[in-house]
């Protein structure tokens, strides 16, 4: 007997509906990279931080796992929602021919295919897969956007402190999604970034920061710095 045969998927749509999956996970990527490397604190590119940054936004893929039958959504359209509708009201599953059910045969004069009802579409392993190598482009692709912004910014600031008069730069925020972190700049070190992890950084260091924000700085507070940077180390 024969099967039915199934409505075909135009190639339009399939580059459509992968497309869009592919940038939709590409901003989901770039937006984690770019939330997740400056925990670490460093001004530059650096091959560790990157792959352990990288490393995370994988990690994380798991919350976006639920979009994997999104990469068949043109087969579940054309070849198992429409089939199966079309079946229901007595119509050929492949094409749509009317009260095909009715025909002795059991065959549909249009196409020739079975009056058969569709399977139903099930999530196998090759759907999964699927959708993880096109995680994995998408990972590729937001990464590297988002670190290259991240390499711009971080340019960008460290050409503001050595312009004249970028001595007196202190701080300022990233660029976004990343402004929850700040950039920093030292008369004696620097430009730098620190690493959120609840690390204290050298107490001289820190003194330096608050002197030049400040002009000054309490002999209390300074106690206290020394004490909170000696107690964490």
């Amino acid at each position: 007997m024969k099967k039915p045969t199934t409505t075909p998927i135009p190639i339009g749509t399939r580059i459509l509906v992968q497309g869009g999956l592919l940038l939709m996970l590409s901003v989901y990527c770039f937006t984690t990279y770019a939330l997740i490397r400056p925990l670490f604190g460093t001004v530059g590119f650096d091959v560790t931080i990157v792959l352990k940054s990288m490393l995370a936004v994988g990690v994380l893929g798991i919350f976006v796992l639920w979009l994997a039958p999104m990469t068949q959504m043109p087969s579940i359209i054309h070849q198992h929602v429409t089939p199966a509708r079309r079946f229901r009201r007595g119509a050929c599953p492949g094409c749509g021919y009317p009260s095909a059910d009715q025909i002795p045969a059991g065959q549909c004069p249009e196409c020739g295919a079975a009056f058969l009802e569709p399977p139903e579409w099930r999530l196998r392993g090759g759907v999964v897969m699927s959708f993880l190598m096109l995680f994995a482009t998408a990972v590729l692709v937001g990464t590297t956007v988002a670190e290259t912004r991240l390499l711009v910014d971080e340019r960008q600031w460290l050409q503001d402190c050595s312009s004249p008069g970028g001595e007196l730069l202190e701080s300022r925020s990233r660029i976004w999604p990343s402004g929850y972190a700040l950039l920093f700049n030292d008369p004696v070190e620097g430009p730098y970034a620190e690493a959120l992890s609840g690390s204290k950084r050298d107490p001289n260091a820190r003194r330096n920061r608050s002197t030049h924000a400040t002009g000054s700085i309490s002999r209390g507070h300074w106690n206290r710095e020394v004490a909170d940077w000696e107690q964490a180390n």
